[in-house]
């Protein structure tokens, strides 16, 4: 069985240098473009950290391939019209 690890808001500053305010980040998660949530109580969310690596890689491999990273703008773009239509 793998270890899974939560990460806190705080953490994802701290432990891995993402800058989003909660706002933002609930923006992206509501967008599909940043991993979901998961509520541990009514007052305390965090992220599984194999999720937040993962979202990181895939950012790092959009940098690493020019045609994924000018794509991404509209992909992104598009999600978020047909979630909000």
């Amino acid at each position: 069985m793998s270890q899974k690890r939560f990460v806190s808001q705080k953490e994802l500053k701290t432990l891995f240098g993402i800058p989003y305010t909660r706002v933002h980040i609930l923006r992206m998660e509501a967008a599909g473009q940043f991993p979901k949530r998961i509520w541990l109580s009514p007052q305390r969310m965090a992220w599984l950290q194999s999720e937040i690596e993962s979202w990181i890689d895939e950012r790092i491999a959009m940098r690493d391939d020019p045609l994924q990273h000018q794509a991404a703008p509209k992909e992104i773009a598009k999600k978020f019209k047909t979630q909000n239509a």
